[in-house]
């Protein structure tokens, strides 16, 4: 739920925060999860709160409050688009744009762990930063700037043309990539025709998680770039665009690169789990990951699992929550990777935890991680009539079916 009492964002609910008029304007995707249509009269209805401090805002926010000021989404005209993005196998997406937003599904499972998978993206977001996921064909990124355009109220204004950078994407011979690891655990980085795709494999599973940046925001949100893809690895990509439109680079930003000590610190660490004469090596790894980097904490979880099928893996992993995550970036992550630990006691109950919890999101992925065991590792939790209750109502509520339903699913897993 969202509340604005003149001066501050409330945000309640599955999220909890709290955020001034300069940072909902200037903060991409400020709002998280909440419903588009919801997001989309808050927007309207700080613009005149907005205007009152315009003098005290950023470049950037003034943007967006004239956004919101002309954008009227009730003239969108509705569309979906369907198109293919190919690497090996060619795999399916629609994007459709209506009155809340733009809403891309991901038929084929390219980026998501089942198909038909639907990501939301709000109107100021895609004007001002570009897609979010893969639109390799550029008269449907044309033509949906003509659709939003079409519902200003008035042509002109700050806004009115600062929309994202029209790029002409590269074409490669062989796909640029870069790998950090070994043989048993990976991170990789693919520069792609049509945008950035990277995540993390390892021996034992393969694929662990995969995610993507598009050329836009590797150029409208940098910071975030170089931080999930490496500062080195994201200038060399920037360096392979052809085109980067009229968007400026700052020489020196305040991301540093992954370090490099750290890294090799991890390294000598995780080989020490193989060697007899150091009993203390997981014990080690353990104290020593707790203070680390969320990259290498993660890394050190997935060898403590790989190596030893440690709890303290998954309590390593649990701890990414904390991290600060405007955009569920670890959120995802770390439940991609708890659905392929149903052998963990303690990831079997952190899905119970969030059952009982009072976050919404984490409610819903622990639903997926529970149907994600049921057909893969548990056949008895495939029942339906188990997630009939199973509702973020009922849990509010506090039914006494839900409440069975919980300590049965519980007694399942234990």
């Amino acid at each position: 739920m969202l509340h604005f009492d003149g001066k501050l964002i409330r945000q309640t609910g599955a999220e909890h925060k709290t955020l001034s008029i300069p940072e909902l304007f200037e903060t991409y995707n400020a709002l998280g999860e909440e419903p588009l249509a919801a997001q989309n009269e808050l927007f309207r209805a700080v613009v005149s709160a907005a205007e009152g401090q315009y003098d005290d805002l950023s470049e950037a926010a003034r943007l967006h409050v004239d956004f919101w000021k002309n954008f009227l989404p009730r003239h969108i005209e509705s569309n979906i688009f369907l198109y293919t993005a190919k690497i090996t196998n060619t795999y399916q997406w629609a994007l459709e744009i209506n009155r809340e937003g733009l809403f891309y599904k991901d038929i084929s499972g390219m980026f998501s762990p089942t198909p038909d998978r639907v990501t939301a993206q709000g109107f100021s977001d895609f004007w001002f930063y570009g897609p979010l996921l893969p639109i390799p064909d550029p008269d449907i990124r044309k033509r949906i700037i003509v659709i939003i355009r079409n519902a200003f109220e008035q042509a002109g204004g700050a806004a009115y043309h600062a929309h994202f950078p029209l790029l002409e994407y590269p074409a490669f011979a062989n796909m640029p990539h870069w790998n950090f690891g070994d043989h048993v655990a990976s991170d990789f980085v693919n520069m792609r025709d049509f945008g950035v795709d990277f995540g993390s494999q390892n021996f034992h599973d393969g694929p662990v998680y995969t995610g993507f940046i598009s050329f836009e925001h590797c150029l409208t949100r940098p910071e975030f770039a170089r931080r999930i893809l490496n500062n080195e690895v994201w200038e060399d990509i920037v360096s392979r665009m052809p085109d980067r439109g009229n968007i400026p680079l700052a020489d020196n930003l305040s991301i540093p690169p992954h370090p490099s000590i750290e890294k090799e610190v991890l390294k000598n660490m995780v080989a020490s789990l193989d060697d007899p004469a150091k009993p203390d090596a997981e014990h080690d790894l353990e104290t020593w990951a707790a203070g680390a980097t969320a990259l290498n904490r993660m890394d050190a979880a997935q060898a403590l699992w790989e190596k030893r099928q440690s709890e303290e893996s998954v309590t390593l992993l649990l701890s990414l929550f904390k991290e600060d995550d405007p955009e569920h970036y670890w959120r995802n992550v770390v439940f991609n990777i708890l659905y392929k630990r149903y052998s963990s006691h303690t990831a079997r109950q952190w899905m119970i935890q969030c059952l009982l919890g009072d976050r919404e999101d984490y409610f819903q992925k622990s639903l997926d991680g529970l149907r994600f065991w049921g057909l893969f590792e548990n056949t008895k939790l495939a029942d339906p009539a188990l997630f009939a209750s199973l509702t973020w109502s009922d849990k509010q509520q506090g039914t006494e079916e839900f409440r069975e339903v919980v300590e049965k699913m519980e007694k399942l897993l234990d």
